[in-house]
Order: structure tokens, then C-alpha cells, then sequence
């Protein structure tokens, strides 16, 4: 015995995938921060070249602008979260590392800064570089170097500090 089936399939390949979450508030941005400082700090195994470095750079730079605005975020959402815009200007203004990105984040948008630095002092990136890691695969990582008030910070220790920052303030506001 035999069977035998006659008919037609149609396959249609996929061309977009819709993500369920659709926001754009502050919990999209927030998860999105956090993303994103995964990504900066983890090391870079594209081969190193002076264009790499400039993009890791860039990465490293964007991802200021982005953190800090988080901040218009949350004052658009102060309806749903009780917190007021005021509340949100004063935590960035009152916790050094937020104060910091702030500044790093205006002078990235700007060139410079249009008001007094929020951290006491304009903040200058002097130099970066592309260092290799020791290990079994070609890795390397971005050494940003910031001037801040005299002391010399290194850039993705600026992105940890600004996501825990970040985090600390949340956590007290009970949204995270």
C-alpha cells in the first residue's frame, strides 16, 4: 500500500521580527543602559586598527549621552512614578559619578559646556588607545583617559560608576 499527497506549500521567509515590548520610557532606556555597558566593557576581539579604536571610542562616548538621559526619561514619567522632576535634577546633581556623566555627556553633545559643570569641574578626554589582554584569544580593550579635577580616570571605569550611580538612585526611588 501507498499513500500519495498532492497539494501546495508556500513558504515565506521572514522578513521582520516584531519584539513585544514597544516602550520608550525609562524602564526601555534603563535596560537598554544596562545593555549597552555590557557590550562597552567587554573586550574587543575585532582586530585592533586606529579605526577600531576611534569606533570603540565613540561607543564608549555615546554610551555617556545615552546613560545621562535617562535622567528626561524619568522626569517625563515623574506622573507614573511619583517622583518628581526636581527630585531627578537633584540626584543628578548631588551624586558625584551622575554629576560627572553629566558633564561628559554635554561635552560629548556640545563641544562644551553652556552651564557651571553639575560636578565642580569641566571634565577633558586627553587620549585613547587600543591595549592588548593577555589570554589565549586576541582581545583588546579601550584605555580612555579623562581628566576630572586633576585626577585621571579611565573611561570604563566611568561606565561601571555611572551604572551603579544609576542603579543606587533607582533602587532608592523603589523602581528597580
Amino acid at each position: 500500500m501507498s499513500a500519495h499527497l498532492t497539494g501546495e506549500v508556500t513558504l515565506t521567509a521572514l522578513s521582520s521580527l516584531l519584539p513585544g515590548d514597544q516602550t520608550q520610557g525609562w524602564k526601555r532606556r534603563w535596560q537598554d543602559i544596562e545593555g549597552e555597558a555590557a557590550e562597552v566593557l567587554r573586550p574587543i576581539t575585532v582586530p585592533m586598527s586606529g579605526e577600531t579604536i576611534q569606533a570603540a571610542r565613540q561607543r564608549v562616548q555615546s554610551f555617556f549621552v545615552t546613560a545621562y538621559h535617562l535622567k528626561d526619561d524619568l522626569v517625563r514619567s515623574s506622573a507614573t512614578t511619583g517622583i518628581a522632576r526636581h527630585a531627578v535634577e537633584n540626584a543628578v546633581s548631588g551624586d558625584p559619578d551622575l554629576a560627572l556623566l553629566c558633564d561628559l555627556a554635554n561635552l560629548r553633545k556640545h563641544g562644551q559646556l553652556n552651564r557651571p559643570p553639575r560636578s565642580g569641574h569641566v571634565p577633558s578626554v586627553l587620549s585613547w588607545a587600543g591595549t592588548f589582554l593577555p589570554g589565549a584569544s586576541p582581545s583588546w580593550r579601550l584605555d580612555l583617559v579623562i581628566e576630572h579635577n586633576g585626577v585621571m580616570h579611565d573611561g570604563l571605569d566611568l561606565v561601571q560608576r555611572s551604572i551603579a550611580a544609576w542603579r543606587r538612585t533607582l533602587q532608592s526611588w523603589n523602581l528597580i
